[in-house]
């Protein structure tokens, strides 16, 4: 492949790219933040990195009600029972896309466990766990969207415990674009007095869409795994590029999908308790980079 026939190529993509919008490119940054301490129960005490050490406030999990207004006594669900909830619901999805009998009264019954983290009648993870495999193994049907569904579920079920730190949050400001492509980058950094290089096994990070101040449960989030730069010694740095035309089965797709419709991309780290134990954990300003087609009219 020449020089001269890739750059016809990207002149065609370009001339192509103009019939349907005009391609534009949004940079978004983010302040940083100190992780000062943290404990065991995944509470941190996360401020700007700019105010002075003695004023640090203390973050309180984020608390949401998640139900009909209908359904009376409802609980505030947080932290891990929140996870919990959306990772249900993306089973529940899942599972409504089998044509089959029984599969849909394991939807019912599942429908009846959201109810429970709703109304606080369910809220451990352990508990739910169990529930939900309980209901599901009632469903004698081995189907490969079944058993894709179901094994989904278990990978993230593995992961739902380990600590959540919003990292940066940023409004969409093209309601009627239509995304092509998103590259985040961040860093973190030990500040300790020992030279300490987070393990990148106990720490990544992850991209969702809220809307309305509620996650959108039914697109599922992207990760980003930890690089270790040769010439840092205390720090892991992040960055992936997402494209439009990805694999087929990938998430990214979807996701990028989603964007264009003027919500807001929450950029979260995940760190686990041998990462979080060893603050103060300095998170460098996030910078999200977006290309979208801009309508022509």
């Amino acid at each position: 492949f020449c020089i001269a026939e890739a750059l016809r190529l990207r002149l065609l993509c370009r001339d192509t790219l103009g019939m349907v919008g005009i391609l534009k490119r949004a940079n978004l940054k983010s302040e940083e933040l100190l992780i000062m301490a943290a404990d065991p129960l995944n509470e941190c005490t996360v401020a700007p990195n700019a105010m002075p050490a003695s004023t640090f406030p203390l973050q309180e999990l984020q608390e949401v009600e998640l139900a009909d207004a209908s359904e009376g006594n409802l609980q505030p669900v947080g932290g891990v029972m929140l996870r919990c909830l959306m990772l249900l619901r993306r089973l529940v999805v899942k599972l409504s896309d089998v044509d089959d009998c029984r599969v849909r009264g394991v939807v019912e019954h599942l429908c009846k466990l959201d109810a429970a983290i709703t109304t606080g009648r369910l809220a451990t993870l352990h508990a739910f766990a169990e529930r939900v495999r309980a209901t599901t193994a009632t469903c004698a049907v081995n189907t490969p969207l079944l058993s894709r569904a179901l094994s989904d579920f278990e990978t993230e079920l593995i992961h739902i415990d380990v600590a959540e730190i919003e990292y940066a949050k940023f409004c969409l400001p093209y309601p009627r674009g239509k995304v092509v492509s998103l590259e985040a980058v961040l860093t973190v950094k030990h500040g300790g007095d020992i030279a300490f290089r987070p393990n990148r096994r106990w720490i990544w990070a992850e991209l969702g869409l809220e809307e309305d101040g509620l996650e959108l449960w039914s697109v599922q989030r992207l990760r980003l795994y930890a690089r270790s730069p040769e010439d840092a010694t205390r720090q892991v740095r992040f960055q992936q590029r997402f494209v439009l035309a990805a694999c087929t089965g990938d998430s990214a797709p979807k996701f990028l999908a989603a964007m264009g419709h003027g919500r807001c991309l929450k950029v979260a780290l995940r760190a686990d308790w041998p990462v979080m134990a060893r603050v103060p954990l300095y998170l460098k300003a996030c910078e999200v980079t977006i290309h979208y087609l801009a309508p022509t009219f």
